[in-house]
């Protein structure tokens, strides 16, 4: 993970969620399709997951998770950064 974000912030894709201050500024910026990652430390990232939809505070995704014997794909909604 913490190399697609190297590599997103390389090519000038990395998009910070603090920059966003609008609900339009997150339409633009942060389309369906997009991804999305949580950041664990000041260097590691621990989760991404894919945009579904973008909201006025919130906005709709797509996470898969495995455990165990267990794959599941799961709909979230997550508040704004």
């Amino acid at each position: 993970m913490n190399d697609l974000v190297r590599d997103a912030k390389k090519d000038g894709r990395f998009v910070k969620g603090a920059n966003l201050v609008s609900p339009a500024q997150r339409r633009s910026k942060v389309p369906p399709g997009s991804l999305f990652v949580v950041q664990k430390s000041a260097t590691t990232w621990s989760h991404v997951g894919i945009v579904s939809k973008v909201n006025d505070t919130t906005f709709d995704t797509l996470e898969g998770n495995t455990g165990g014997r267990w794959h599941r794909w799961s709909e979230c909604t997550r508040p704004e950064p």
